[in-house]
């Protein structure tokens, strides 16, 4: 009965630590698409959830846009993420992307790539990549401890193995 509760536990943990390995392999694809589907519907006042769910990641994460910064806001994109924002305000970024924010800060601060490398009143980079980092940070940690409930049942099963020969044997 020991022995099968123990293999119990140590499937679960199996499952559980192939779970977290198959997550991080998808996390960056998976982050985008989420990332993507909301900043379409940032700025639209039907949509108010949206607009404040992003500002907070932005000024939580220190962030702007999706990948590439401001000029993710702006229409100087072959794809652009932000559809409602653009139509309404292409040269602007969110004041959330900026270092200090304040009423009307992020005016004309989605522009190019090469002009923001003087701008230092703007977070420059992504969110995507900024929260990918935090995410497998945190999957680090729980590899290593779902590696250790693998461990621990595996061992306790190796050593009462050897305690019920040892036992035996005398």
């Amino acid at each position: 009965a020991v022995v099968s509760t123990q293999s119990t536990g140590l499937i679960t943990s199996l499952s559980i630590l192939t779970a977290l390995l198959v997550f991080g392999a998808e996390l960056d694809s998976q982050v985008e698409e989420s990332a993507v589907a909301q900043l379409a519907l940032y700025g639209n006042p039907n949509y108010e959830d949206v607009t404040s769910a992003v500002d907070t990641t932005q000024r939580e994460l220190k962030c702007c846009g999706v990948a590439n910064g401001p000029i993710d806001w702006s229409n100087g994109r072959r794809y652009s993420f932000a559809t409602y924002w653009i139509s309404k305000r292409s040269k602007d970024a969110p004041d959330s992307c900026c270092v200090e924010e304040s009423i009307d800060c992020g005016l004309g601060k989605a522009l190019k790539v090469a002009e923001l490398e003087e701008d230092d009143t703007v977070w420059k980079e992504g969110c995507k990549n900024v929260l990918i980092t935090k995410l497998k940070n945190q999957l680090v940690l729980l590899r290593v401890v779902a590696g250790l409930a693998v461990a621990l049942p595996l061992m306790g099963a190796v050593g009462s193995f050897y305690l019920r020969r040892f036992l035996v044997s005398n």
